[in-house]
């Protein structure tokens, strides 16, 4: 599981934003992209909390049928479906394999009851089968899939699918946020409701990245399975974003000492809105951040908090 989260700042700007941190059983792994994006034929940003090898298989291929679409067609709702029917039928795969796997045979000839050569399947494993059957069936028909799509096609939407839902939904609130979802929510819900609803309506995009970053940072200290960089797409009239590895770990550090008043507001957004807008790199980016530090007298009590320790 993962965490992931979208805002729309205003009517021409938003991100999304997720951890790289995936694994298996037998280890962890921290470069598991989660975010996708498309430039043409419109700008579009996917983001998956789900099953990982799943969901990057269907978005992958969601991406390239947006490829050949007319732009004046494209809908979230389009997206949707098409969303919901290639991860259906991924999981109705992944059943097939494992009951071939099982019993050597394929479902068209346990639901005829026989087999292609004409010999009947006997009750023991017709039975085994159904009740298979019964157990995946909640599996199948509602996947464990959950998407953010953003879409910005003369204006920012934001919408998202869960496997237990049929239905694509727009968010209408000012962000959305999946998979372990309770941290980051309660740290974007704080964010707005501190700001007057003026403000909220045309946010200033410095201050919305600055808070899905420690939406991010406040999930990953809480739940399992959340970690590593953050992956963010920033959306800006019509142009897609992102960062470099280690200006995305940077990013993340400067929200979290800000968080910690260590580094004041002015200051992170400006550099944050820098490294973003103007494509600042690591290196001069880096050096604003420790110079900023230097001239606080605060670069020994920053360090120490970004290696661990409780200061």
């Amino acid at each position: 599981m993962t965490v992931v989260a979208g805002m729309i700042f205003n009517r021409n700007q938003g991100a999304i934003i997720a951890d790289k941190l995936g694994s298996t059983p037998q280890r962890t792994y921290d470069l598991i992209s989660k975010i996708h994006q498309i430039h043409n034929p419109i700008p579009v940003s996917i983001a998956n909390a789900g099953n990982g090898n799943q969901n990057s298989e269907a978005t992958s291929t969601i991406l390239e049928y947006l490829k050949n679409e007319n732009p004046a067609q494209i809908t979230p709702s389009k997206i949707g479906g098409a969303l919901r029917e290639l991860v259906s039928d991924k999981k109705r795969d992944t059943f097939k394999a494992q009951l071939y796997s099982r019993f050597g045979l394929t479902e068209d000839e346990m639901i005829a009851g026989t087999t292609t050569e004409g010999v009947k399947i006997n009750d023991r494993l017709m039975q085994e089968y159904i009740q298979i059957l019964n157990s995946q069936s909640v599996s199948i028909n509602n996947p464990d899939y959950q998407f953010l799509i953003m879409t910005d096609n003369g204006k920012i939407d934001l919408h998202s699918i869960k496997g237990h839902d049929n239905n694509i939904a727009k968010i209408s609130r000012p962000y959305e946020v999946l998979g372990y979802e309770d941290a980051a929510d309660l740290s974007l819900k704080n964010f707005f409701e501190s700001m007057p609803q003026e403000e909220r309506v045309y946010l200033d995009a410095k201050k919305g990245l600055v808070a899905l970053a420690n939406a991010l940072n406040t999930s990953s200290n809480t739940n399992p399975g959340v970690g590593s960089l953050p992956d963010v797409n920033f959306h800006d009239n019509g142009k897609i974003y992102s960062l470099t590895e280690d200006s995305s770990r940077l990013y993340s550090e400067l929200a979290k000492l800000n968080s910690l008043n260590i580094l004041r507001d002015d200051f992170t957004q400006g550099l944050v809105k820098d490294m973003f807008y103007d494509k600042l790199n690591f290196e001069d980016a880096h050096k604003e951040f420790k110079n900023e530090l230097k001239a606080t007298n605060k670069e020994d009590k920053a360090e120490l908090i970004l290696r661990g320790y409780k200061r």
